[in-house]
């Protein structure tokens, strides 16, 4: 079993550092990330009833807010870091250009805790990643960069808030957790065939495209 983390930053509230996990839950909070991580692997050894020297693999995330309460979250990851490093940039640069119509869609699609989480990705990452922190009350933005900007599609959970009645049903989570992230977005999301073109200062010019709002993707 892999244990997924996910440390909270905002400078608006003390402790600086928040965290919660998956699938085991442990909550609680520190000044600092090193001291966050040691306070959730004694709180994760003691309700498992190990050792910290025998704790599972934990996947570590970072999210911070960017704007209109709107949350980016990311891997702690070395792999891909110079990607990961320019969608997280970019991505911090396009979200408070955009106008309040768009900001707005966001709130269609949040997690348990009502806020809007974009988690970065890269296009070769394997679904697993996003759907291995989610809960079944969930719902994210899957965001990537792309040659031309970035891209990014609302992913549900069965149980998520705001999902739809449909004939289709949600797509059994088994036998999508291996596919690419690319290969998910080809399959499973419709793209619009316009887009929003955001002037990134230094970065210069991003084109995003947005998922067709008819489609709407659910994972078991």
């Amino acid at each position: 079993m892999v244990e997924q983390v996910i440390y909270a930053r905002d400078t608006r509230y003390q402790p600086l550092y928040q965290y919660y996990s998956l699938p085991t839950s442990c909550v609680g909070g520190a000044p600092t990330m090193p001291a966050a991580r040691a306070s959730y692997h004694a709180a994760l050894a003691d309700v498992l009833g190990v050792d910290e020297a025998h704790l599972p693999k934990i996947v570590e995330h970072v999210e911070i807010p960017v704007v209109n309460d709107i949350w980016l979250r990311t891997v702690l990851d070395e792999r891909g870091g110079r990607e990961r490093n320019r969608g997280y940039l970019l991505l911090q640069d396009v979200l408070p250009r955009l106008d309040d119509v768009t900001l707005k869609e966001f709130h269609d699609a949040v997690t348990s805790t009502g806020a809007p989480v974009l988690v970065l990705v890269l296009p070769d990452d394997p679904m697993s990643l996003v759907l291995d922190q989610m809960s079944v009350f969930d719902a994210v933005w899957v965001a990537f960069p792309t040659p031309e900007g970035v891209s990014w599609a609302a992913l549900y959970r069965a149980m998520a808030g705001g999902v739809q009645a449909s004939d289709e049903g949600p797509l059994d989570a088994n036998l999508v957790r291996d596919m690419s992230v690319r290969d998910f977005m080809e399959n499973f999301v419709r793209s619009t065939a316009d887009g929003v073109d955001v002037e990134l200062g230094p970065h210069g010019a991003t084109r995003i495209e947005r998922p067709a709002r008819a489609k709407q993707v659910v994972v078991s």
